[in-house]
């Protein structure tokens, strides 16, 4: 991972107002809140893994972009012991068994769809270069005194990525550090994981296990413009007539109807998913911990294709490869896991192949969806055609009891 540069975005004006009148950046609050209104900074990272890629995805949304795809290959030894200690050459050999075997399933497009190699390529062997949004109080709150003043001076703004000429600079390394925060697994405490499971993802277990998504309604409402509250319709543990008074007072409100769907996608659809909308359109919520991915596993059934009845005996070859490579890289992780070596938590859980399924909630507007439904990944929108039948149900339900 690597720092490569910094632009400026936004307007500058008031910064070079202020840079022209000597002002005090670092110690005026009040002058640098009202610069950081109009100005940020994207800078350029290269080398970002899948797993960093999907968190720092979450964070940032649809403001993060990719730059460059990287040609997948295999890390360093020299890398792998960094981060695996003396379990690097073991981690060596179990990403050589999955570069291979996604190998072969680009050869056998006959029987694996074109979509589906990459949803096996561990997500530490795939990097990209990305650009995400920096603010101007965060850069001023990263340098020093004197960094601040040698940056804003009078030929301002020169070549701003001269500050990466060097690793050493308060900024690169605040970045760095930005980065590897924001990229740190989420994990929950055991009682809130059980909660999630028993009140938000509940829906999900009623889903085909082998599909690669899954979707289920958690609950429906609508803004009450005279309470100033939401009047809202949850499905877990609903008592019918409770449920059927809320719904009657629904059909009353001519405010937007609004869903909450619990969703399990493989990691690699889920951060196309949340990469695509601003916040304020898609609401996402509730995401799975790491040990709650590790627990969905891997869909066997769901991402071949097959138009010759033959090949059949071909997929369930490819089902026991996938699922003894599965097996063995689960052991290894839950044997370093439990060793005392210095390993990096995040590049662990990096090993695992991106068709790992992670759950989340997303909130919606039902007459927003027709622009969800243009949505170019196909699992995505196979997902988005499923919730749009969903809010047709409970709009024909609702107008049974207007």
């Amino acid at each position: 991972m690597k720092v490569m540069n910094i632009k400026e975005s936004g307007n500058s004006n008031l910064l070079r107002w202020a840079i022209s009148n000597n002002a005090d950046l670092k110690g005026n609050l009040p002058l640098a809140s009202l610069i950081n209104d109009d100005l940020f900074y994207l800078v350029t990272i290269n080398d970002i893994n899948f797993y960093q890629l999907l968190r720092l995805t979450q964070m940032y949304r649809n403001k993060i972009k990719v730059v460059q795809v990287n040609r997948a290959t295999l890390p360093s030894s020299v890398f792998l012991e960094e981060r695996f200690a003396e379990f690097g050459e073991r981690v060596n050999d179990i990403l050589e068994t999955y570069m291979g075997l996604v190998t072969q399933m680009i050869g056998d497009d006959d029987i694996i769809a074109s979509n589906v190699p990459p949803l096996f390529l561990p997500m530490l062997t795939t990097t990209f270069n990305i650009q995400i949004p920096f603010a101007f109080i965060d850069l001023l709150e990263v340098m020093s005194e004197e960094e601040c003043t040698n940056f804003f001076n009078q030929d301002y703004p020169h070549d701003l990525e001269r500050i990466f000429a060097t690793t050493t600079h308060s900024l690169y390394i605040a970045i760095l550090l930005l980065i590897e925060k924001n990229s740190r697994n989420i994990r929950y405490d055991a009682r809130y994981e059980q909660l999630l499971k028993m009140t938000k993802y509940f829906v999900l277990l009623k889903e085909n296990p082998d599909k690669l998504f899954k979707a289920g309604l958690l609950s429906f409402g609508k803004f009450d413009p005279v309470t100033r509250g939401e009047v809202k319709c949850n499905l877990f543990k609903a008592d019918a007539s409770n449920l059927q008074a809320s719904m009657k007072y629904l059909t009353k409100l001519k405010s937007p109807l609004e869903l909450s769907v619990a969703i399990q996608l493989p990691i690699y659809h889920m951060q196309a998913l949340e990469a695509s909308y601003h916040p304020e359109d898609l609401r996402i919520s509730y995401r799975s911990s790491i040990a709650n991915i590790v627990e969905n596993g891997v869909p066997l059934n769901d991402f071949t294709f097959q138009d010759d009845p033959d090949q059949g005996s071909m997929i369930e070859k490819y089902q026991v490869r996938i699922a003894e490579a599965n097996l063995a890289l689960l052991s290894l992780i839950s044997e370093i896991t439990k060793s005392e070596a210095n390993i990096h938590p995040e590049s662990l859980f990096a090993l695992l192949p991106p068709i790992y399924r992670t759950n989340a909630v997303i909130t919606l507007l039902v007459s927003d969806l027709s622009k969800f439904l243009t949505h170019n990944d196909p699992v995505i929108l196979e997902m988005f055609m499923s919730i749009d039948r969903m809010a047709t149900v409970v709009k024909n339900d609702l107008q049974k009891l207007g």
